[in-house]
């Protein structure tokens, strides 16, 4: 599919709502942060056009919305080819209407409700997307989000995710048009929003994409207890291994107990090193999850603490998305404690 020219997207948006509201429509073009203005008397469509229903497309177009001043017959709305679910629970959660051009939208405004689904997505690419967190392709995005508040040169990424000129290239490239990036002149990429960016992965992220054991380790005591009793056995045997999960999200942001402790391994365990860790393979009960990563980035930037080594928090936060237990609790304490500036840090640990 061609690139969607904003004249074109302009006239399906106009004749769209004027098929919903059976009746003819004015376009009024403005000078501010938004697209145009549908005028449909009585009333009257502040409109925002993305190509893409991204979390940054999305969230920067309610942003952009909710700038403009509306009057009480104004109903702001936000328009993509194709709105994808995590969009729509986006744009419900900031009370947002929205439309796209394939003719699904939510409108819902005093006395209006407007509910259409099922409409095929008309605005499909030909050819299989780029996926710019696949297993190679989310190192680039691991390194932007190990240093947030930084530009980096392209040449940069290449040495520091250890991945070719033309996957950088075609990953930034991606992240560029989908929102999540911004190229400054002579001085490299930069991150516009991590907090989205992170969100994005971990919603196309699988814990299960690893291979994953299911099993029962008896110890005499809950997660933490749990967690340092196989470090030490871990560390006896001689095996590379970092905490992730519940665990990991235990040390980085401890706000309530857990019963399951997941690790990743550099290498699968023998079964002699399996038996010395008292771990029977069993997926009902399990208190152990034993994974064996599909890439060597899940260790990267791990830590050390009192003897136990954790996966960082980046791969903490993706990894608690297939968590049992209280895991929505455990990303909300988490993310509170991503991506913070200097000044941020300062000022919370004087709170």
């Amino acid at each position: 599919m061609a690139r969607l020219s904003e004249t074109t997207a302009l006239q399906r948006i106009r004749e769209l709502l004027e098929d919903i509201f059976a009746s003819t429509s004015e376009i009024r073009l403005l000078q501010s942060d938004v697209d145009t203005v549908v005028e449909l008397p009585p009333y009257k469509f502040i409109v925002e056009f993305k190509e893409t229903s991204t979390r940054a497309a999305i969230q920067r177009g309610i942003e952009q919305l909710k700038r403009t001043s509306t009057d009480t017959n104004s109903i702001h709305l936000l328009v993509v080819p194709f709105m994808i679910e995590s969009g729509k629970q986006q744009c419900m959660s900031a009370s947002m209407s929205w439309l796209d051009l394939s003719g699904n939208a939510s409108i819902r405004h005093e006395q209006i409700v407007i509910s259409i689904e099922g409409k095929q997505n008309k605005y499909k690419r030909p050819g299989r997307p780029r996926n710019p967190f696949s297993i190679k392709s989310s190192r680039i995005v691991r390194v932007l989000l190990s240093c947030p508040h930084e530009s980096l040169h392209q040449s940069e990424l290449v040495a520091r995710a250890r991945v070719s000129k033309a996957l950088v290239s075609q990953v930034v490239s991606t992240l560029i048009q989908e929102g999540f990036l911004e190229r400054r002149t002579g001085k490299g990429i930069r991150v516009l929003d991590p907090g989205l960016l992170l969100d994005e992965w971990q919603q196309r992220y699988s814990f299960a994409d690893h291979r994953v054991t299911r099993g029962h380790v008896y110890s005499n005591g809950e997660g933490p207890k749990r967690v340092k009793d196989l470090a030490h056995r871990l560390s006896r045997l001689g095996v590379e291994y970092a905490f992730t999960g519940l665990a990991a999200a235990w040390h980085y942001a401890p706000f309530a107990n857990f019963r399951l402790a997941s690790l990743y391994t550099r290498a699968p365990l023998t079964p002699n090193e399996i038996e010395d860790l008292g771990f029977i393979p069993e997926h009902k009960g399990a208190n152990v999850w034993l994974a064996e990563p599909n890439d060597e980035g899940v260790f990267w930037d791990s830590v050390r603490h009192e003897g136990v080594v954790f996966a960082s928090a980046i791969q903490t936060y993706l990894d608690l998305k297939d968590q049992p237990e209280r895991s929505n609790d455990a990303i909300g304490e988490l993310k509170s404690t991503l991506f913070q500036t200097p000044e941020n840090a300062q000022q919370a640990s004087v709170h």
